[in-house]
């Protein structure tokens, strides 16, 4: 029985030591295991405050150009409106610039016909007073010029 008992004894102490083994090996398996986990956490987390650095940076650029665009369409609107106000502008002055014309034009011809009364030409008179008449040039006249018109006539 001697034999039995050291071949029991013998099991027992392999049969531990087996257990031992794979109890260990379960614990670095498990431990290596975690370590990994925590590895691949870490860098899923610097990845997630990553994109939230970028989602806040592209938040703020988002502002920026928001806030850029608001005072462009400002802009806009006020360069349009002084645009409308330059366009009325420039047709009253051109309007005052034409009238101005044919006003100048009409003092001319009553000049003109001034002198071909003081020299006596009559035919040369009456042709300017039917191209003054055509011209419609009396009506630039003020009421002096207009009385000394009429007076040539």
């Amino acid at each position: 029985m001697d034999e039995n008992k050291k071949s029991t004894k013998r099991f027992l102490i392999i049969y531990s030591i087996a257990i031992f083994v794979f109890a260990v090996a379960l614990i670095l398996i498990a431990s290596l295991s975690q370590m990994r986990i925590n590895r691949e956490a870490d860098e899923i987390q610097e990845r997630l405050t990553n994109a939230e650095i970028l989602a806040a940076d592209k938040q703020t650029r988002l502002d920026a150009v928001m806030t850029e665009n608001s005072r462009l369409n400002e802009q806009i609107k006020k360069l349009e409106t002084e645009n409308e106000t330059l366009k009325t502008e420039n047709g009253t002055l051109t309007s005052a610039k034409d009238t101005d014309a044919k006003r100048i034009a009409a003092y001319q011809k009553l000049a003109e016909m001034i002198n071909y009364k003081r020299l006596g030409k009559t035919r040369s008179l009456k042709n300017a007073i039917e191209a003054f008449e055509a011209g419609k040039y009396p009506e630039c006249l003020n009421v002096a010029d207009l009385e000394i018109y009429n007076s040539i006539k």
